[in-house]
């Protein structure tokens, strides 16, 4: 099979959405992404500012394969450098060596970043529990297991005048979650955009999978087009603190495609000082109200942890249940 190989272009957009789509039909990752959405994605691959790149592989004018790094934070003395693999082969032709091509491409990648760089590249992959054959092929090319990701949903109510937790008139269980913390919840806003930042930081800073944001990227991701600042919301202590944050996105293609019109939770959490204060049922509870509100019929986000089945309490008493796992492997690259 003759296959052309290059970088992807803007004007491969509609072609990459295609291929997507033929990859969901199959492996029903539960992703789907519109064109702007994709747009964004490779801007950040091979924009002018960026350290990633990205691959091609056309059958005729029919793109078959794909590979993208991004960057995300860690340079130099803390931890080398990192990035976010990601690729995917057309179902039709799996089997016949392109997705072990993509791989060694990524790892060509890494190894010449690193040379370059002076400091050690390590990648990052999610891999899905619905494509067995994807964890063996990263298995085999020295990549390990590092982390789960337990992709939870919830149900929202038609009926906004029900609890999004319960289903029912509005129950004890959401007011007293409220009654837990006694600070206030507010939409999010770029007035907020500094402190909030910080606070994320704050609340991931022991989860090596999450990278710290700079105000860059803090400003890249809340003004992607997915962003929904009306469906995001700040914690505010009794001094006006901002104390957590809940981040949300909408992905209308993914409406489109499935019929269900949902909230991504991106993420949610809290200043460490703040733990055990009742911040985050106070964020899920109220974002569960108001994404009711605003017509959407499901909410859902994404958990990362050290284990494959971690103990998730503080979600599934607000609600939601487990629908997905994804392993996250990783291997680092040395500059010499």
């Amino acid at each position: 099979m003759e296959l052309r190989w290059r970088a992807l272009r803007t004007s491969d957009l509609h072609s990459w959405s295609h291929l997507l789509e033929r990859i969901e039909e199959v492996d029903r990752r539960g992703e789907n992404f519109g064109l702007e959405d994709l747009a964004v994605q490779l801007a950040a691959c091979t924009g002018p500012d960026s350290n990633g790149d990205s691959l091609a592989a056309f059958h005729a004018d029919r793109l078959v394969a794909y590979g993208v790094v991004r960057p995300r934070g860690g340079h130099g003395g803390h931890g080398g450098e990192h990035a976010v693999v990601d690729g995917g082969v057309t179902p039709d032709l799996r089997r016949q060596g392109l997705g072990r091509a993509v791989v060694d491409w990524f790892e060509q990648w890494a190894g010449a970043r690193a040379a370059v760089a002076g400091h050690s590249v390590t990648l990052h992959c999610r891999v899905s529990d619905r494509n067995p054959a994807h964890a063996l092929t990263i298995l085999e090319r020295g990549f390990e297991p590092e982390c789960w990701f337990t992709d939870l949903e919830r149900d929202l109510p038609a009926d906004t005048s029900q609890d999004p937790i319960s289903g029912h008139a509005e129950s004890r269980h959401a007011e007293s979650q409220d009654s837990v913390w006694t600070g206030k919840i507010i939409p999010y806003s770029g007035a907020f955009a500094e402190p909030a930042r910080v606070v994320w930081n704050d609340a991931f800073s022991s989860s090596p999978g999450n990278p710290r944001h700079t105000a860059d990227s803090w400003h890249r991701a809340t003004s992607a087009p997915s962003f929904r600042p009306e469906s995001s919301f700040l914690a505010r202590d009794a001094s006006g603190v901002v104390v957590g944050v809940l981040l949300a996105d909408h992905f209308p293609t993914d409406t489109e495609r499935t019929g269900v019109r949902e909230a991504w939770i991106t993420g949610v959490g809290s200043r460490r000082s703040a733990r055990g204060t009742g911040v985050v049922d106070a964020l899920l509870t109220h974002a569960g109200r108001a994404h009711a509100e605003q017509g959407y019929q499901r909410a859902a986000l994404s958990v990362r942890s050290d284990e494959p089945a971690p103990q998730l309490d503080v979600y599934e008493q607000a609600g939601f249940r487990r629908a997905h796992v994804w392993a996250g492997y990783a291997r680092t690259f040395s500059a010499s």
